[in-house]
């Protein structure tokens, strides 16, 4: 069982409604290892670099 303060990278992209590719990219950006999950306690940095990548049209 994973440990309850981690969360899987595909169920943070789900929730951002962005690929993976870009929670790993972000993850990459705050030099957060997402390797074997993210700690809840960047969830929040993580959305708001997702946000601003988003407003700079880096999504697509």
């Amino acid at each position: 069982m994973a440990h309850p303060d981690y969360r899987l990278v595909d169920d943070v992209a789900r929730d951002l409604g962005v690929p993976v590719g870009v929670v790993v990219g972000a993850c990459g950006a705050l030099g957060v290892d997402c390797s074997e999950g993210v700690h809840r306690s960047y969830t929040e940095s993580i959305r708001q670099v997702v946000l601003q990548w988003a407003r700079e049209g880096r999504l697509g």
